[in-house]
């Protein structure tokens, strides 16, 4: 008897899944406060780690070696997936 073969690619319903919104929030440049997305990122480190900062719990970080958008001084950018609302508070 054989077995029937499994379908590859994408599981049901993946596509159309409902996914949280992923906030990023950029800290200002200490040289002229500019709030702006850093420019020529690239990623130094990232990781699944639990821990909490004073915007809430996360689960997933990133961290970025960025230029400040509007003078252009070398900046550290990291950025955090928040946990939702509801599994924050379990």
């Amino acid at each position: 008897m054989t077995e029937p073969k499994k379908k590859s690619g994408r599981p049901v319903g993946a596509k159309t899944a409902e996914r949280q919104p992923v906030e990023v929030r950029y800290d200002p440049c200490k040289r002229c406060g500019c709030t702006l997305k850093p420019i020529n990122s690239q990623l130094v480190h990232e990781g699944a780690a639990s821990g909490e900062n004073e915007n809430g719990k996360y689960s997933y970080f990133w961290i970025w070696a960025a230029d400040c958008a509007k003078c252009g001084r070398k900046l550290k950018v990291y950025q955090y997936d928040y946990l939702p609302q509801e599994q924050a508070t379990a």
